[in-house]
């Protein structure tokens, strides 16, 4: 459950990067379309970096950004690749439940790759 105590349900991916997955999502009780991002890599000072995201985010209140809806954590295992170079019969990650820290935002009209084809 997000900080702002909705509930959301998680769609299809948007897009994916080295240190986090965005998801569309949907608030349960208005049907509103938002994106969801999950910050996945947990390594080394990742999750502060988010949390430093997540804080500019709430402070912004430009209609030129996006705009910030809610954030909060949820318990969850990830999906890891196997390794490049494993060895055959290793398993290949240690499933474990982590807490995941998650950000709710409006959802941009156009990705910045569609937009780079607009300018181009």
């Amino acid at each position: 459950m997000a900080e702002n105590s909705r509930e959301y349900e998680v769609g299809d991916c948007i897009n994916a990067g080295g240190n986090a997955v965005v998801h569309e999502c949907f608030d349960r009780l208005s049907g509103d379309a938002y994106a969801i991002k999950f910050q996945v890599e947990l390594r080394d000072n990742r999750p502060q970096r988010f949390d430093q995201e997540v804080e500019l985010l709430r402070s912004f209140e430009d209609p030129h950004i996006i705009g910030y809806v809610s954030d909060g954590v949820v318990t969850g295992i990830r999906q890891r690749s196997p390794p490049r170079h494993g060895h055959a019969g290793q398993p290949h990650s240690t499933a474990r439940k982590e807490q995941i820290p998650f950000v709710i935002l409006q959802r941009a009209s156009k990705s910045l790759s569609e937009l780079g084809r607009v300018i181009n």
